[in-house]
């Protein structure tokens, strides 16, 4: 289950209601020493409506915890692993590398989300290429260490924003994503903006 749920305390609320504590409370109100009828069929009928969503509950959480390996009151406090499904996200700023035919480039901080063992990332950076009509590679570091151990473990694609058909293909170098096509454009720097996704290794 990728979803997380917020916190009560995420969400601005007090608490979170407990069928199990109502059951507590009610015992404790004037209803239950059942003056009269009213209060006595009143009562009757909240004690067994807080007893069968105390036990509903608890069959659903059992249930999804045994069939589905999910524990439902850790997500929901937010500390659902990702090896269990859970999800994470955040920003970085990647370390940049001219590895071949790029004089200079910068790096803007970046979005990933990971689910599981796979990872998304989605950015820009700008770089000024060397010359134009020959190869070129950048590469960009991890949000999240993985050793490939092929090229195919990670795939994107990247576009300059003001330069048309500039286009380039992101594939897996190591440990580090490799930005690489042939430039057509050298002695400027261009925004470029990229989304890639790869498996953990």
């Amino acid at each position: 289950m990728p979803y997380k749920p917020r916190t009560a305390e995420q969400r601005g609320e007090t608490g979170v209601i407990n069928a199990s504590k109502l059951r507590g409370l009610l015992r404790q109100t004037t209803l239950s020493a059942r003056k009269n009828p009213s209060d006595a069929a009143l009562f009757q009928f909240l004690d067994t409506l807080t007893e069968w969503a105390d036990r509903t509950t608890t069959n659903i959480n059992n249930k999804i915890s045994i069939d589905e390996g999910v524990n439902l009151l850790t997500q929901t406090t937010g500390i659902l692993p990702p090896s269990s499904g859970g999800g994470l996200s955040g920003t970085y700023t990647p370390t940049l590398t001219n590895a071949l035919n790029v004089t200079g480039s910068t790096a803007v901080p970046c979005f990933y989300s990971r689910i599981g063992d796979v990872v998304h990332v989605s950015g820009s950076f700008y770089v000024e290429p060397t010359a134009s009509g020959v190869q070129t590679q950048l590469e960009i570091s991890l949000p999240i260490i993985s050793a490939f151990a092929s090229a195919g473990y990670l795939a994107g694609v990247a576009q300059a924003l003001s330069i048309g058909m500039e286009s380039a293909a992101i594939i897996a170098d190591s440990d580090r994503a490799q930005v690489d096509w042939i430039a057509g454009f050298a002695g400027s720097s261009e925004l470029f903006y990229f989304t890639f996704g790869y498996l953990i290794q």
